[in-house]
């Protein structure tokens, strides 16, 4: 062969390969264009530097409504408009304000307190700097101990007579001299008063003793209550209610005192014992309440600090408006965009406490930064979602989920809450290394979409569960149904510095913070993709409170019933009177126990009576005749007094299957409500009696036949005219969780209400205001306990 022809069939074999490399290189690059998802990443050591900006002790914090929460608020406010974010908060911003109502003072700077060489903490609780303090003061000088320190001298007592307080400061014994204890005398007879004390009424207040010391011209005050009178008078001591200023223009610290600063002061001689200084001062109270001054010089130096600045917030000072801070990738798809994906976290912490800050890297400036960091990672990508996703940083959690409720109660930029697809919360999610998911199984079909193309090592981090409202914020979402995740890290020791002034940046973990925020982006990218699945569950509000629903199980027979018999078949009544003088400790009785063979007792209402006490059972179940109480399914004479006793003894008595003389012989001798267990077609009259006396009516629960319950539930009501008088008895718990949640919709559908099902979102009666739980899942009981 030729070299020209070489040469041409060498220049075909290069053309077809850099044809083929060239087609090849496009098949890869058209492969990455299909699946874009690849390139989105999140950086962990990103998201960590967000959290140290967002902790530094600069922040003071991030209390809601103070200067360190505004600086946050702002600086995540301009990164979401630097990385091209929509603002999806109020009148076209990235705020949402809202109001906390709750009034706080806010203290700020490291109070000091030192006695001679001694300093003392009060995050160790040795003292407490009263708010009346004028701020940023310090004060150095000799300690004067005025006792009670009361001026009165119209009333024979007053402390500061011949003591030069000027500039000084002064220790005062909290309280009054009236209520001094008696001193302990070892031997020979107790020590007498002199006659009755006087009260002192007005000068012993916090505040009077506070304000004498003022007017004298003291420069501050010790107040010390020793800590068996401060429980004891808790609850006339007035510390708490103290004005919030003096009258006059001079700086004055004001500080309580506990023991320890108390006896640095006044027990210089380490030879004197505890127990001797405190009879010294047993003997102190009591000179003083008979008039005799114990006032001295204890020519101890002390020196004062109080916080550097106090701050007063309340609706009536109107600076109660703190922000959420609000962002958006708007939806692209005509059909899609008005579905919504939510992420957040708070973004606020507690502020400083006992002058130390918390700065609150894990609760919350972690939530926070990986919301931030998905937000930009989308952004900056030029991701066009089909849904809008939001992106929030809550404020005001710390005070009770302010920020959060505010938003799903009143959702601004054209939001509706019934549109959320799901939201995914953020809180402490810089430690550990697993991810803690509640609420991810509370709709398995989302679950699904969620944790697809999840990288291997971070599903297998994440633990879902089911889950339902909690302390942070994903509970206002998860209380509408909605999908929420709860998203906390767990392992590795936990959260050990929570609420801490430990809780710094350094602590975090990036690569607990990279996983976190991975499985959300890659969870939103799914959700916001699917288009094969609704997403907006129809009846989800009703399922998931049906998932809630609690019940009681009042079925003795079965195995994890919350009602239990007392076996006593076999027994005879000697074996039964030895096994009730046997009982050592008698238990408390409860309605949840009861006894059902009556045969036993043969008509013996004492020993029914002494067997209860000693046995702790609080029902009796009559199925049946006993031959007795109950013969041919009547209620005899006997039984007549059987059931008042059962009544006086507060035993509830529940008829299980009776014939229709025995309950109409039981309605017409009872006082009190009792229950009945089984099938029953009653007449009107009966109902009404029914009615009338609170009655009880269990209904078979079968989870296998939800349909048919609720055709008995919906023939019960209508005869009864509600449902006060109903309760539900279940079966069985196979198949129970779907079962409660099929029976829920189907009545919510029918027309009832949560209060009358027995929701856990608002079944509950309040304590003390005279109503009673309600509700056919079980809390209906609480009639049989009045």
């Amino acid at each position: 062969m030729s070299r020209h022809r070489l040469s041409w069939i060498s220049r075909i074999f290069v053309v077809v390969l850099v044809a083929l490399v060239c087609s090849a290189y496009a098949q890869d690059a058209a492969s990455e264009a299909d699946d874009p998802n690849d390139s989105l990443r999140v950086d962990g050591d990103r998201i960590k530097g967000y959290v140290e900006w967002l902790s530094r002790d600069e922040m003071q914090g991030r209390q809601s409504l103070t200067e360190g929460y505004e600086k946050a608020a702002e600086w995540a406010a301009s990164n979401f408009k630097k990385w091209g974010l929509a603002p999806a908060g109020q009148d076209g911003t990235y705020f949402q304000d809202v109001t906390v109502e709750r009034g706080f003072t806010y203290r700020t700077g490291a109070p000091e307190l030192k006695v001679g060489n001694t300093s003392f903490l009060m995050e160790e609780e040795d003292y407490v700097v009263v708010d009346l303090s004028t701020e940023a003061t310090r004060v150095d000088a000799e300690i004067v101990f005025v006792g009670y320190g009361i001026s009165a001298p119209d009333k024979g007592l007053d402390e500061y007579e011949g003591m030069d307080v000027k500039d000084k400061i002064v220790l005062v014994l909290a309280g009054s001299p009236h209520d001094a204890p008696q001193p302990r005398v070892s031997f020979g007879p107790p020590v007498e008063g002199e006659g009755p004390a006087e009260a002192w009424k007005d000068e012993s207040t916090d505040q009077a003793k506070i304000e004498t010391a003022y007017d004298k011209g003291a420069a501050g005050i010790l107040l010390f209550a020793d800590s068996k009178a401060e429980e004891k008078d808790r609850s006339t001591r007035q510390t708490r209610d103290l004005e919030k200023t003096l009258e006059g223009e001079r700086d004055f610290l004001a500080f309580t005192i506990k023991d320890r600063v108390f006896r640095a002061i006044m027990k210089p001689d380490r030879q004197e014992s505890v127990r001797g200084f405190g009879r010294r001062l047993e003997s102190m109270r009591w000179d003083i309440r008979n008039k005799t001054i114990q006032s001295t010089a204890t020519r101890l130096k002390a020196r004062l600090k109080g916080y550097d600045n106090v701050q007063e917030y309340s609706k009536d000072l109107e600076n109660n408006i703190e922000r959420n801070v609000i962002a958006k990738l708007e939806g692209t798809d005509p059909k899609l965009k008005n579905e919504y994906i939510i992420m957040g976290g708070h973004m606020d912490h507690v502020g400083v406490r006992n002058g130390l800050v918390r700065n609150g890297a894990d609760d919350n400036a972690s939530g926070t930064a990986v919301t931030m960091e998905v937000a930009r990672v989308l952004s900056e990508a030029g991701y066009k979602p089909k849904r809008t996703i939001i992106f929030c940083c809550w404020c005001a959690e710390e005070l009770g989920l302010i920020g959060s409720r505010h938003y799903v109660a009143n959702p601004c930029d054209d939001v509706t809450m019934d549109q959320v697809v799901t939201y995914f919360n953020m809180d402490m999610v810089g430690l550990g290394d697993k991810i803690g998911a509640p609420g991810a199984l509370n709709f398995p079909t989302i679950w699904d979409i969620i944790k697809k193309d999840q990288d291997e090592d971070i599903i297998s981090a994440v633990e879902p569960s089911t889950g339902g409202p909690g302390g942070s914020d994903f509970a206002p979402f998860i209380e509408l149904g909605i999908e929420a995740l709860a998203l906390m890290t767990r392992g590795g020791g936990g959260h050990p510095s929570y609420h801490q002034p430990e809780d710094d940046a350094h602590k975090m973990i990036p690569e607990i913070l990279r996983k976190t925020g991975q499985f959300v982006l890659q969870g939103t990218l799914n959700l916001d993709q699917e288009t094969d699945v609704n997403l907006l569950i129809e009846d989800r509000q009703a399922l998931y409170d049906g998932m809630r629903l609690a019940m009681t199980y009042i079925n003795p027979d079965m195995s994890d019933s919350h009602w239990t018999r007392e076996n006593l078949e076999g027994y005879s009544q000697d074996k039964l009177r030895w096994r009730m003088a046997s009982v050592e400790k008698k238990p408390r009785k409860a309605v949840e126990k009861g006894v059902g063979d009556l045969k036993l007792f043969d008509g013996d209402v004492e020993m029914l009576l002494a067997a209860s006490g000693a046995l702790g059972f609080g029902r009796v179940d009559i199925k049946g005749s006993d031959g007795t109480w109950i013969v041919e399914g009547k209620l005899t004479e006997d039984g007549r007094y059987f059931l008042g006793m059962m009544e006086e003894k507060k035993i509830v008595v529940n008829l299980v299957d009776p014939t229709p003389q025995l309950l109409r012989d039981v309605l017409a001798a009872a006082t009190r409500p009792f229950m009945v267990s089984g099938f029953y077609l009653l007449d009107p009259q009966t109902y009404a009696a029914i009615n009338k006396k609170e009655v009880l009516l269990a209904v078979k629960f079968d989870p296998g036949n939800v349909a048919g319950c609720v055709e008995r539930l919906e023939e019960m009501k209508a005869a009864l005219g509600d449902t006060d008088n109903l309760i539900l008895s279940v079966t069985s718990t196979r198949d129970i969780d779907k079962a409660k949640q099929d029976l829920y919709v189907r009545l919510i559908k029918n027309g009832w209400t949560a209060e009358e099902i027995g929701s856990s979102r608002r079944s509950r009666g309040r304590r003390g205001s005279g109503e009673r739980p309600k509700g056919i899942a079980g809390n209906s009981l609480s009639v049989l306990g009045q």
